[in-house]
């Protein structure tokens, strides 16, 4: 029970080092750095947040805008 303590503080752990690493970094070098489960998690945890933000959009059209930035991602790591 003690090893499967250890390794879920160390995978939150990871995906908190994560997490804080995004806001400032280029999001293309960030996906390459970290696991690919702990990029998922994070990834859908921004995901989340963003588009909760498109959506209180007062002006209208925050979910054509966040499109947009999205497809320039996932451009980016292709």
């Amino acid at each position: 029970m003690q090893v499967e303590e250890v390794m879920v503080m160390s995978v939150r752990d990871v995906i908190s080092s994560a997490r804080d690493a995004y806001a400032h970094s280029i999001r293309a070098d960030w996906v390459m750095k970290w696991p690919g489960q702990v990029v998922l998690c994070v990834s859908q945890i921004y995901w989340t947040l963003e588009v909760h933000t498109a959506l209180a959009s007062p002006s209208g059209g925050g979910l054509k805008r966040y499109l947009e930035r999205i497809n320039v991602r996932f451009h980016q790591i292709i």
